[in-house]
């Protein structure tokens, strides 16, 4: 969960770097959000369907790799991309 809000106290240097302007910045934690809430919708009823330790490890394994795709992203689109996977499969809690 807290994959979600990581860049919350961080979001103006963020932005900066990313070189958006302060007003564009909080769609990085948007992204997020709107990953957790297609995540809520699509991936938890898999829950009843599937081995759930398989299940687990692939999501916090796949919030792992948008957090790194966050973490080096040099453009704008990667962090939102990177923030929406970690949002997505964060749903792993």
């Amino acid at each position: 969960m807290a994959s979600i809000y990581v860049a919350q106290p961080m979001l103006g240097s963020m932005g900066r770097g990313l070189g958006l302007d302060p007003g564009a910045s909080g769609w990085l934690i948007t992204a997020g959000q709107i990953g957790y809430l297609v995540g809520l919708i699509a991936l938890v009823p898999l829950g009843d369907t599937m081995n759930r330790r398989t299940l687990i490890a692939a999501q916090l394994a796949l919030t792992g790799a948008g957090m790194l795709a966050t973490a080096a992203a040099d453009t704008a689109w990667i962090a939102y991309g990177g923030l929406a996977v970690a949002g997505l499969f964060a749903v792993a809690v």
